[in-house]
């Protein structure tokens, strides 16, 4: 799906199945087998977890690693979005937010320009290539929502009501530990 959302020329997902279980050809401690895995939430979470944790996108000749692509999107979002507001948004530090600009500017992906009205504040805003990454990273959400709908489609009323009330319950608890999380950070 992502590599129709990034179109047919050199760009690629550069993460395949299983990839998110090695590390230089090693398998990760206590991830060796997911085949047995027993279809909880907490085993889905996992598994996307480690799938971030490992992949990346590559557009040519530059390479967007995972926590690269959350800035990205976040700019793409948040057009002139502060550094602060950024790491808030993030729920990140200041300075990884600082650290994973310079890797995106240096990629030519992001730009940073010095706020009019208050000089010490920097805004950030996404290249045109910048905005076509974000932009094919969006294609393929929608492409993941479709997948998801159709699956849905197969369930009776009943399946889809529990499912869909199981998801909100468990997305506000996240929701609340996040925001716990982003005022602890500040």
């Amino acid at each position: 799906m992502y590599n129709e959302a990034l179109s047919a020329d050199t760009r690629s997902l550069d993460a395949t199945p299983g990839a998110a279980d090695t590390v230089n050809g090693h398998i990760e401690k206590g991830h060796a087998d997911r085949s047995n895995a027993n279809g909880s939430f907490l085993s889905m979470i996992d598994q996307v977890e480690q799938m971030r944790r490992w992949s990346s996108v590559k557009s040519g000749d530059v390479r967007v690693m995972n926590s690269e692509m959350q800035l990205i999107r976040t700019v793409g979002y948040h057009k002139g979005i502060s550094v602060g507001g950024a790491a808030k948004e993030l729920c990140i530090t200041k300075g990884a937010v600082s650290q994973t600009l310079g890797r995106l500017e240096k990629k030519g992906l992001i730009f940073k320009e010095q706020d009019p009205d208050n000089a010490s504040r920097l805004r950030l805003h996404l290249t045109e290539r910048g905005l076509e990454i974000h932009e094919a990273h969006e294609r393929y959400h929608k492409e993941l929502k479709t997948l998801e709908e159709a699956l849905l489609s197969e369930a009776d009323e009943k399946s889809r009501a529990f499912l869909e009330h199981y998801l909100t319950v468990i997305c506000g608890k996240l929701n609340q530990e996040y925001e716990i999380l982003s005022e602890y950070l500040g």
